[in-house]
């Protein structure tokens, strides 16, 4: 079992065939994915039995409900088509819609890769899924994948359907790099006055070393590799702060190096070469 702020992952049962149908019945859900909606509670318990009985396959619980609200794997060596390596694997996740829109995924993903790099010696996890599947795109930015390519002619037996695919990759090296820039929870506990109950920054602190961790906060935030305009960039810092103006805001993220814009100011991107906490802070 793993567990993090607001849920529980842990293996499927027998007993959990109703959730798992209330929601896997869902058009929504498992044709993007590529399987097609379940039919009765009666499948779903031969899913359970037989799909999601893999030894890094867990229920994604809610902790206020403690029900399964979808599902995330580890795909090990022989159970994927992305790596035939033994310290490689591939993630897969899905989740009902009645959770879409809460974090829920990005937050699962985190603990899985945190599972699959420490606990399980990992030195290469890869996440692909197909064009239009736009949730997945954001989910794998957000975790810090980077893009390598795209598969034209993708045949899905399940779903007598020919997609193109999109295969991402995310290295050891490059988790533990991703994870250096970002404040540590003693950090964040240095700027916790200067947050409200969801997590917003409320002011600008003063000092200086807690302005950068509050910087920092906010660009941890940022999905890598997503290129924003200008507009839309104000936007994302809107929904992370409710103080001030986001063109201040821009600016100092620009000036300590953790963004990037363009040389006509109309893109910005997260930097990938942004200085990790213990240089930023020295």
């Amino acid at each position: 079992m793993l567990e993090t702020e607001r849920l529980i992952l842990r293996p499927w049962k027998d007993e959990d065939a109703d959730s798992l149908y209330e929601y896997a019945k869902d058009p929504l859900v498992g044709p993007i994915a590529g399987w097609p909606p379940h039919k009765s509670a009666e499948e779903s318990l031969n899913v359970i039995r037989n799909v999601l009985n893999s030894p890094e396959c867990y229920a994604i619980c809610p902790k206020d409900t403690a029900s399964p609200a979808g599902s995330i794997e580890l795909k090990l060596n022989g159970h994927t088509d992305m790596t035939d390596r033994d310290d490689e694997c591939e993630i897969g996740c899905w989740l009902g819609v009645p959770f879409w829109g809460r974090g829920y995924m990005t937050e699962a993903g985190k603990e899985l890769l945190r599972h699959a790099f420490e606990d399980l010696g990992m030195t290469t996890v890869w996440y692909g899924y197909y064009e239009g599947n736009d949730r997945s795109r954001r989910v794998e930015e957000k975790l810090g994948f980077e893009f390598l390519h795209k598969t034209e002619g993708l045949e899905l037996p399940l779903m007598n359907e020919v997609r193109t695919g999109y295969c991402n990759r995310l290295t050891r090296k490059k988790w533990l790099l991703d994870l250096a820039r970002i404040p540590s929870p003693e950090q964040i506990r240095e700027i916790r006055g200067y947050l409200d109950s969801e997590g917003r920054l409320t002011a600008m602190p003063v000092k200086r070393r807690k302005e950068l961790i509050a910087l920092s906060y906010i660009a941890s935030k940022l999905p890598m590799g997503k290129i924003y305009t200008e507009q839309q960039f104000s936007l994302m810092l809107k929904g992370l702060h409710n103080f001030g103006d986001p063109a201040t805001l821009r600016r100092e993220l620009f000036d300590a190096w953790l963004i990037n814009r363009s040389a006509d100011g109309r893109e910005y991107t997260l930097n990938p070469e942004r200085p990790v906490m213990e240089e930023l802070l020295r």
